[in-house]
């Protein structure tokens, strides 16, 4: 992930979900406090930090997936169910 994009991490909430997305793409796991901080915003916030958390297999998955917030504890459950993003190509 581009140095100036990890920047974006602690940027404003635009900036913050796109890197977000890109950390995920790139299996680069974030910090738990951005993840959160994502969560409890608006649902496109909460897409990009489910994606980037279930991209990298970030530990914080298992206490996501017992979330009251519906749709976070579904999204965290579905990413432990089927494992994080694909790195290598089978032989």
């Amino acid at each position: 992930m581009p140095t100036l994009a990890r920047t974006w991490l602690a940027g404003d909430t635009e900036l913050r979900d796109r890197a977000l997305l890109m950390a995920g793409c790139v299996g680069m796991q974030v910090p738990a406090d951005v993840l959160r901080a994502a969560l409890g915003g608006s649902a496109a916030s909460r897409a990009a930090a489910l994606h980037a958390a279930g991209m990298a297999g970030h530990p914080l998955l298992g206490e996501l997936a017992a979330d009251p917030d519906a749709e976070v504890a579904g999204g965290a459950a579905w990413w432990l169910a089927r494992g994080c993003r694909v790195t290598e190509q089978a032989g």
